[in-house]
């Protein structure tokens, strides 16, 4: 009987062209993806700080996706790289972010989930320091 109706049980995948959602880690922050092509994305992360003398954070990536269908339709695994800066009052610094993570579409709902981490090695002008937001969801609003 679950061969005949099981793939009712488990959404099947579709794939997305673009998404906008937030992103919570240590802090909350605005995201934005849009695929290039079927295998590529870039995904742009917006961390606005209210609190004084916290810089705001902006990070861009190129993410290369691999479909884990075979694990769960709509799973894919990603990793790629980017840039990272952090601007405030008095503070500029740059830096380079990887991210590694796993990203999940269902064609029942336009939302997309998604969970990484993106370790950054940045530059401020006194030393060199590897940073890591140790991990974060995403979700967003499919289109």
């Amino acid at each position: 009987m679950f061969l005949l109706f099981g793939n009712n049980l488990i959404a099947q995948s579709n794939d997305y062209k673009a998404a906008v959602g937030i992103r919570a880690s240590s802090e909350f922050a605005i995201s934005g993806k849009v695929f290039v092509n079927d295998d590529a994305a870039i995904e742009l992360i917006a961390n606005i700080n209210s609190a004084e003398f916290q810089p705001n954070t902006f990070t861009a990536t190129y993410q290369a996706h691999q479909a884990m269908s075979s694990v769960l339709p709509g799973l894919r695994f990603y990793f790629g790289g980017g840039a990272s800066l952090q601007s405030g009052e008095d503070i500029s610094i740059f830096g380079i972010a990887g991210i590694v993570g796993i990203d999940y579409k269902s064609d029942k709902l336009p939302i997309n989930v998604s969970f990484d981490i993106i370790p950054v090695l940045s530059f401020p002008e006194d030393n060199t320091t590897l940073t890591s937001n140790l991990g974060g969801i995403s979700i967003r609003y499919t289109f």
